[in-house]
């Protein structure tokens, strides 16, 4: 298994669907009619694959001095993971309570009665939303950094073990928790998609568990390098997201392995960490996690202070609101996002670092 590798075509990638998320909750339910847009959701799987693939090097792979290795790989997810959605969900309460305060009005959010709860802030706050399902009207995207950190903890404690069987059980779980969330959940689903509970679990550990199989096996894999099978990667890709006007969430079975073969082929193409592109793809991915995770939140306040076209408007006056909207939307994200980065995330990471490095000298030493 090749763990040095970066993979920047990944990185552009990475911005790429967040983007895609950003357009889906932008125009979803716009009532404009530009719908076909719908199916973008599915891109949150994606997410996932791409993080089992890139994420499996960094697990403990040792079983001596398992419990530390796990110890510090939490540590780190949690620096990682925890403190832009902190601030997603600080900035969310905001215009919330302003509304409420000043304006007297309560309509900013739809469950509005989520956003008084401290519970709920806690619990998303530490990115437990999948578990708390009231938790993700503070901030919806939210929702798949949780499933992500939870399948974080549980697929870690599989790193020791060297074969495939083990995340091949890891899908199968993941399969079964998919099934049954969708099967017992139904109402919920309708409502706001798989977002909690088992069959959000499920998503995760099956794009994650995809990704990490891929990754595993990368040496045996290159060869099927190719132009026949990077188109077929790409066209399933467009499957993928199309598929829901035809068979609704049921695509979530398939979708993860669609992604699986587009992340295997899209690393193959190799960017020079030097050249330009490999400078703005590195950058795209710096910030990608901040536009999912802010996006959301400067869309509440736009639509607080800025509504729709209508029904009898045409298409010049939605596509110019659209642009205007995701400029304005996707512009402040990706400024919240460098302020978050500089001044919280960053010290905050740098510390981490720098205390999991001293405690590891004091081991030696001791």
């Amino acid at each position: 298994m090749e763990t040095n590798e970066r993979f920047l075509i990944l990185d552009l990638f990475r911005g790429v669907a967040a983007f895609g998320v950003l357009i889906f909750h932008i125009i979803y339910k716009s009532n404009s009619g530009y719908n076909f847009v719908d199916g973008l959701y599915v891109l949150v799987d994606f997410f996932f694959v791409l993080s089992g693939f890139v994420l499996l090097t960094t697990f403990p792979q040792n079983k001596k001095g398992f419990l530390k290795d796990y110890r510090k790989f939490v540590f780190l997810r949690a620096i990682r993971l925890m403190p832009i959605p902190m601030i997603a969900i600080f900035l969310s309460l905001l215009p919330y309570w302003f509304g409420r305060l000043v304006t007297g009005r309560s309509d900013i959010f739809v469950f509005e009665n989520s956003n008084k709860s401290l519970d709920d802030v806690i619990s998303g706050m530490l990115l437990l939303q999948i578990v708390f399902s009231t938790s993700i009207f503070l901030v919806i995207p939210l929702w798949s950094l949780s499933a992500e950190w939870i399948t974080n903890l549980i697929t870690a404690l599989f790193g020791p073990l060297k074969s495939n069987l083990p995340i091949l059980f890891l899908i199968c779980f993941g399969y079964l928790a998919l099934f049954y969330g969708m099967t017992n959940d139904k109402e919920w689903i309708e409502m706001i998609g798989a977002t909690r509970g088992w069959e959000a679990l499920g998503r995760a550990i099956i794009g994650f568990s995809i990704g990490m199989l891929i990754r595993k096996n990368y040496k045996y894999l290159k060869n099927f390098k190719g132009r026949f099978s990077l188109t077929l990667a790409l066209v399933l890709f467009a499957i993928a997201n199309t598929t829901w006007f035809y068979v609704g969430f049921s695509n979530l079975y398939f979708t993860s392995i669609v992604f699986g073969v587009v992340v295997l082929h899209l690393s193959f193409i190799k960017i020079s960490k030097t050249s330009k592109l490999g400078r703005i793809s590195k950058s795209v991915g710096h910030y990608s996690f901040g536009l999912y995770a802010f996006h959301m939140v400067f869309l509440m306040w736009f639509n607080y202070w800025d509504s729709s076209p209508g029904f009898g408007e045409g298409d010049v006056n939605w596509i110019r609101y659209f642009v205007i909207k995701t400029m304005v939307v996707g512009g402040l994200s990706l400024i919240v996002t460098h302020l978050s980065i500089k001044y919280v995330e960053g010290p905050i990471r740098k510390f981490g670092t720098f205390f999991i490095n001293q405690d590891d000298n004091a081991r030696k030493l001791g």
